[in-house]
């Protein structure tokens, strides 16, 4: 529907497997920017799913327009998309670049007499010494993209260790308390 890969492909090109995989995407390093709608759910709850497929394809176009030709973008399913991009070790544009998708998620689209809009949230993580793959990379920019909705949504989160060990914890805490007594 996207015009995008699936979270299966993403998999399958970053680990080499893929007959479409070329060497820049399973060279390391590599940074993600792991983006949530915020607010999709009510576009499709009080709009219809058609209202909610549209807003899906305008925001892939929107990511779309933002990577650069290097660049690896998935929807990796419901109101999730991954771009995947070289990392340099510049912070900086990493921030640029999430910035610019929050701004142009956030633009309207016109759907027959309405104007709809999310807002985007965005987790940010990269290769470094504690990771052994993407797959380790796509999960703590999830982290950083939970701590970024938590926070009140539209906006970034850059990963750290900190926020892995608080995932860490809560998810004891969740456990011990369905367990029960």
């Amino acid at each position: 529907m996207t015009g995008l890969a699936n979270r299966r492909c993403l998999a399958e090109t970053f680990s080499g497997n893929s007959a479409n995989s070329d060497i820049q995407h399973t060279e390391q390093p590599h940074a993600v920017l792991h983006v949530d709608l915020d607010r999709f759910k009510e576009i499709n709850d009080t709009l219809g799913h058609a209202a909610g497929d549209a807003m899906l394809r305008h925001s892939a176009n929107m990511l779309k327009s933002i990577a650069g030709p290097r660049d690896f973008l998935a929807r990796m399913g419901g109101d999730e998309f991954t771009l995947v991009t070289h990392w340099d070790g510049d912070i900086d544009r990493l921030k640029r670049m999430a910035g610019e998708i929050i701004c142009a998620l956030g633009k309207p689209l016109r759907y027959g007499e309405h104007h709809i809009r999310v807002s985007a949230s965005v987790g940010i993580a990269w290769f470094d010494e504690n990771t052994a793959g993407l797959r380790d990379v796509l999960v703590n920019a999830g982290i950083a993209l939970y701590e970024a909705k938590r926070m009140g949504r539209n906006q970034l989160v850059i990963f750290d260790a900190k926020l892995r060990n608080i995932a860490i914890t809560n998810k004891k805490v969740a456990d011990e308390i369905a367990g029960g007594p």
